[in-house]
């Protein structure tokens, strides 16, 4: 908090391995599976995933961030490239979904890159995204209907505060860059 009683928010990324959905770090159950650079990424490197198999809450993709302050606001983003042209894909607190919940029309998604954040227009915003009452942050990819569901993606990051910052690139540590922006706390 500085002298105005403003709390600054600092561009970080608390996901580890944030292109690297194949690591170890990025929960895989069920069915889903990861094909390892499939694909040429938003920054021009053959370094995008395939996620597919995704059908149910208990076939999905997640990573958690813990230790973190109960209740703060977080923002989830990531890019993606849908493959599946129609089915919801979900993206929830791995905790526990009522501290977090975006749910995206994969048929709104245009055929190229996109990064998903708050105002995308494929995006519905059920639950606004907090740490849950276990200290927990995090990225949890799934879907609820039946029918699988396949996308690209590259670039997914969490970082405390209501807004996406620009992208971290992460491997084995969360980053922490400068701060900012100020938010009213």
């Amino acid at each position: 908090v500085d002298s105005d009683g403003l709390l600054k928010w600092s561009a970080h990324n608390l996901l580890t391995y944030s292109e690297q959905f194949d690591n170890a770090a990025w929960s895989k159950r069920g069915t889903c599976a990861i094909t390892a650079n499939d694909a040429t990424a938003p920054d021009g490197t053959l370094t995008a995933d395939l996620v597919s198999g995704l059908n149910s809450s208990t076939n999905d993709l997640y990573q958690t961030a813990s230790s973190l302050p109960v209740g703060a606001p977080y923002t989830p983003s990531f890019y993606i490239k849908r493959v599946s042209t129609s089915g919801t894909l979900l993206v929830d607190n791995p905790a526990i979904g009522t501290a977090g919940s975006w749910s995206i029309n994969m048929a709104l998604l245009p055929d190229e890159w996109v990064r998903i954040e708050r105002g995308h227009a494929a995006l519905t915003i059920i639950n606004e995204h907090v740490v849950s009452a276990g200290g927990q942050a995090g990225l949890h990819f799934r879907k609820t209907a039946s029918g699988a569901l396949s996308f690209h993606l590259w670039g997914a990051q969490v970082n405390f505060g209501p807004t996406a910052t620009a992208y971290l690139p992460t491997t084995s540590a969360a980053r922490y860059d400068s701060p900012r922006r100020q938010w009213d706390a």
